[in-house]
């Protein structure tokens, strides 16, 4: 399932409690497309795993770009790297974007998914996290995506936010479990984030780790309900409707990330571009670019690439496949992994069809897990 990223690092303002690279200099915007379009043909030689099973706009608040200019870079990504027949190609956008004009558009794209970064359903919360939308901007964007034919839909949620309730948080999952995807994350206080100073000031609070218990136990309860699976730990989905994007990268397949702040992986090998807008433009605004400083990499030593397997697989509802640990890392390894797993209570996994699954009560001690299966 190789794929393809492309980070659009531009907000208009930053969220409180966002600590992802971005900036608010949208004015940079047409240099900084310049010098993506020089990355995705500077790159492409570099390829060699065959056309893409899905294409990811992520940010940063992609939408910030016109529909336009999201076609002319995915027939570029096309061109250069090829599509499989059906890939996925994701759009994240902000519901204040998604206006009707905006959606009706964007149907004549290429994109066939939207992840709208909806995160609450009040207008206080939304408000105390400094998001640009409203609650009804955020049913208005997804009632307009469904009008137009955006069938394969995921919204964002986030639990423990300042000044939400356990009511509120169920009424927001009940609105939102009738979509195929739920992405629902646990607000985490970033050091150096807006939201983490008011905290350390005084000037807001969060809920109590009870509270946010709640929230979590909520969500569960209410998502098995209405038919979702957990297939990762933050990332709900009814029948097959899982982000296949994602499910490439903790599965280990190849992709290439573009864009500022973005990764790559390949087999034995990672690279990461350069946190920074500016550097990215000046290494990438020439004919042939010469300066390597944007980007950085690194290889992985076979140890880094089990432990890597290990950490991703164990938050999916796949799992790890233990004949897959015998076959490129040895025997020795694999008994290791299976002397280790008796620290833990057999109902914190699953062994089964030969692969190694977390419970739900496991899930809650994924990292812990993993952690104990190391070299």
């Amino acid at each position: 399932m190789p794929s393809v990223y492309i980070h659009i690092p531009f907000c208009l303002t930053k969220c409180t409690y966002c600590n992802f690279y971005s900036v608010t200099r949208c004015g940079e915007l047409p240099l900084f497309l310049d010098c993506l379009r020089r990355e995705l043909r500077l790159r492409a030689a570099d390829w060699t795993f065959g056309p893409l099973s899905s294409l990811y706009v992520g940010g940063g608040t992609p939408s910030l770009l016109s529909p336009g200019e999201i076609q002319r870079l995915l027939e570029e990504v096309a061109e250069l790297y090829g599509l499989q027949e059906g890939a996925e190609i994701t759009l994240e956008a902000n519901p204040n974007h998604l206006t009707e004009d905006y959606v009706r558009t964007l149907r004549d794209t290429a994109i066939n998914r939207l992840s709208i970064g909806v995160q609450s359903l009040s207008d206080e919360v939304l408000r105390r996290i400094r998001r640009q939308h409203t609650a009804r901007q955020a049913e208005d964007a997804l009632a307009f995506a469904e009008k137009y034919g955006f069938t394969n839909l995921s919204a964002d949620l986030i639990y423990g936010l300042p000044g939400s309730s356990l009511a509120q948080w169920e009424r927001d999952v009940r609105r939102l479990s009738r979509l195929p995807h739920l992405s629902c994350y646990q607000l985490t206080l970033e050091e150096g984030s807006a939201l983490q100073r008011q905290c350390a000031k005084g000037l807001e609070r969060l809920p109590s780790e009870e509270e946010t218990d709640r929230q979590f136990a909520c969500l569960l309860s209410l998502l098995s309900e209405a038919g979702f699976t957990r297939y990762e730990v933050s990332n709900f989905c009814k029948g097959e409707a899982w982000s296949r994007h994602n499910m490439a990268y903790w599965e280990g397949e190849p992709y290439f990330g573009f864009g500022p702040g973005a990764h790559s992986f390949v087999p034995h090998r990672r690279r990461w571009n350069v946190a920074d807008v500016a550097r990215y433009a000046a290494a990438l605004s020439v004919p042939v670019p010469t300066d390597t400083s944007w980007y950085e990499e690194e290889l992985l030593t076979p140890d880094m690439e089990y432990e890597e397997y290990v950490m991703l697989g164990l938050r999916t509802f796949r799992g790890c496949e233990l004949e897959r640990v015998r076959r490129q890392w040895g025997e020795e390894r694999l008994r290791h992994l299976l002397a280790q797993l008796r620290l833990f209570p057999a109902s914190h996994y699953r062994l089964s069809a030969g692969r190694l699954v977390l419970t739900e009560e496991g899930l809650r001690f994924a990292d812990a897990v993993a952690a104990s299966l190391f070299v």
